[in-house]
């Protein structure tokens, strides 16, 4: 009762009704939590992030533009997500992928606070598991004639690619379903045999984006700081995500022990 009650009565700050997507989305954020670091290693050690394939590449561009561009992890925002809207750069002799927001129906200049100031990036880093190799590589197997700026980012597989070690163009000249981008995290964690609930948390697209924030905070990036990556319009809202990492409950333990003894 309580539930379909704040279902019945929950509204947007112009009193609006959300989506029901966004309601859908709220609801399951209530029981998810931040992917861990070991978690993560399991979807690449099986495959379900990395390079190997289509469906792979898909799974880790979208991981990689939430953790690190603050995209919202439900399909809204990344359905709206333009091939244009991430560009490869370079400074120096480093590499770059950049996040260049453009207004969308969820975010539009009406309101300044809506849209980022500054714009993310991601460097390439030298290992396996590189956002700029993923980028390229992806960027070689779509569609050539379906790679303008105003071209979805994510583009259907080609079923019929029946190799994918072939170097051979392995998506579609369409987009990519809204329920696929709306289940992208449950069904790659059910593909890596994590667990479906552990510890009375669900992983869902929801964990992704609080992974971001929960970083961020606990490596003591500045609230000011932080919503230039994460799109929250102020920083009171990074308070949800506020939590202790274990490295932290350890110095907290240490500090009151040691503060004990003196």
């Amino acid at each position: 009762m309580i539930m379909q009650e704040f279902v019945i009565r929950i509204r947007q700050r112009d009193g609006s009704e959300y989506e029901p997507s966004s309601i859908r989305g709220i609801i399951s954020s209530l029981d998810t939590g931040a992917i861990s670091h070991a978690e993560i290693d399991q979807l690449y050690a099986t495959g379900e992030l990395g390079n190997h394939n289509p469906r792979s590449l898909i799974n880790t561009l979208w991981f990689k533009t939430t953790t690190h561009f603050g995209i919202r992890g439900g399909g809204t925002e990344h359905k709206q997500l333009m091939w244009g809207d991430i560009q490869l750069g370079i400074e120096g002799s480093e590499e770059f992928l950049e996040f260049n927001e453009r207004q969308t129906k969820t975010r539009t200049d009406s309101d300044t606070n809506n849209i980022r100031r500054q714009k993310p990036r991601m460097y390439a880093t030298g290992t396996e598991r590189c956002p700029v190799v993923t980028y390229k590589q992806y960027a070689d197997h779509r569609p050539m004639i379906f790679s303008a700026d105003d071209h979805p980012f994510y583009l259907a597989v080609d079923t019929n690619k029946v190799n994918p070690a072939d170097h051979a163009q392995w998506f579609l000249a369409a987009p990519i379903g809204r329920n696929k981008l709306d289940s992208i995290m449950k069904k790659m964690a059910e593909r890596a045999g994590l667990p479906a609930l552990m510890n009375g948390k669900r992983l869902t697209n929801t964990s992704a984006s609080k992974r971001l924030c929960q970083k961020l905070l606990q490596s003591n990036v500045p609230d000011t700081q932080a919503i230039l990556i994460t799109g929250h319009k102020n920083a009171g809202s990074l308070n949800n995500y506020r939590v202790l990492s274990n490295d932290q409950r350890q110095s907290i333990s240490n500090l009151l022990y040691i503060t004990r003894l003196t």
